[in-house]
């Protein structure tokens, strides 16, 4: 037991010795040697472990979202250009390759902002997620083409603004 040399009161040392010496009784219950678990099956093999970190891709978009018959066109054809970039393990490759291609990207987008807004959607809503979508697209460009490492993240919002047009453009085609 430690022995303190200035006492505050009478509880608290009683509180302090108290707390001491369930620390011990802890400490010496956990030393003590416990018998090795018993195998219970020889048969069953070892499980293997992977020592290497996995890394997970970015989420992939919503294939049902994708596949659904009621998407235009136009947003199938942004997803087909996604994929290939969001499915990038790391993101520094998501990042280079969403750069090298934000191009393409933009061109497979222009479609998407030029399309009326479908029956049975939300006019303001279509509205600000083509604007939604054009921003991403924009802000993607213009950080690539000043060297910025933001590619990723900016893939990750044109991403996010092409699963909400696919969100209200599903909806639209689930009500007809």
């Amino acid at each position: 037991m430690i022995r303190f040399t200035r006492v505050l009161s009478a509880g608290a040392s009683i509180v302090i010795a108290s707390t001491v010496a369930l620390a011990g009784c802890k400490k010496k219950a956990t030393t003590e040697q416990q018998p090795p678990p018993a195998v219970s099956d020889a048969a069953t093999p070892p499980v293997a472990i992977d020592a290497a970190p996995s890394v997970e891709p970015a989420p992939a978009l919503d294939a049902a979202a994708a596949a659904a018959p009621s998407l235009p066109p136009e947003l199938t054809a942004l997803d087909a250009a996604l994929q290939p970039l969001l499915g990038e393990a790391s993101e520094d490759a998501r990042g280079k390759k969403a750069c090298e291609q934000h191009e393409p990207l933009r061109l497979e987008a222009l479609p998407i902002l030029k399309l009326a807004t479908p029956a049975g959607v939300d006019a303001d809503a279509w509205t600000k997620a083509t604007s939604d979508l054009e921003g991403a697209l924009t802000d993607l460009a213009m950080n690539c083409a000043e060297g910025m490492d933001s590619g990723a993240f900016d893939l990750d919002k044109v991403a996010g603004s092409y699963r909400a047009l696919a969100d209200l453009a599903g909806k639209a085609g689930a009500a007809k």
